[in-house]
């Protein structure tokens, strides 16, 4: 490959030569398999089941596709924007702001468990990690991935919910009944067994 200006044969002394070669073979090659790199890293990115981005002064600098089919937003709309339009409320944007701070400061990476809001307005659940990009740099880009678990948190409430309504369901036969687990342990039994064999829970 050539590279640089054709120079003159009166500007050399040697009148045969009136080029230089340069072989840059190696350079393109790292810068190739540099580019590959990044593509491959491109497509995690993209593909992870995760929302992942970078904030910077709490405004967004990149997010990935799974962020925007997350949150119903197209990646427009999101770059630029402060952090402000997930949370419900100012008390919740500047109450995660302040434990956030006090997280990277401590150990230099936060989690928390919070409600964002989607573009239509209704909530998810979800688990958010984020991560300064330098431990000293308390005002450069922090990085963001974010777990929805809102599917999670509706089965455990309804479970729990089951679990109240079988008890007090026990609770009220009038028949003497009892639950116990693999090994014969009692985990549970109705007021009326317990008048039958007088034993207190």
């Amino acid at each position: 490959r050539e590279s640089g200006n054709s120079a003159r044969a009166s500007d050399w002394k040697d009148p045969q030569i009136e080029g230089l070669i340069v072989d840059i073979s190696d350079q393109m090659k790292l810068m190739e398999e540099h580019q590959k790199d990044k593509d491959e890293l491109q497509k995690i990115y993209d593909y992870v089941f995760a929302a992942i981005g970078i904030i910077e002064k709490r405004t967004f600098v990149e997010v990935n596709d799974y962020f925007c089919k997350l949150f119903g937003y197209d990646r427009s709309e999101i770059i630029g924007q402060s952090t402000r339009i997930l949370y419900q409320n100012e008390e919740d944007f500047n109450r995660f702001g302040l434990e956030n701070n006090l997280e990277l400061d401590k150990k230099g990476f936060g989690t928390f468990s919070i409600q964002y809001k989607k573009k239509d307005g209704s909530l998810l659940d979800v688990i958010v990690t984020t991560s300064r990009f330098s431990q000293n740099d308390r005002e450069g880009p922090v990085s963001f991935v974010i777990m929805d678990i809102s599917e999670q948190v509706k089965t455990k409430q309804l479970l729990r919910e089951n679990e109240e309504k079988r008890n007090l369901l026990i609770q009220h036969m009038s028949e003497g009944i009892f639950f116990s687990d693999e090994k014969g342990m009692v985990l549970e039994w109705s007021d009326s067994l317990e008048r039958m064999i007088a034993i207190p829970r």
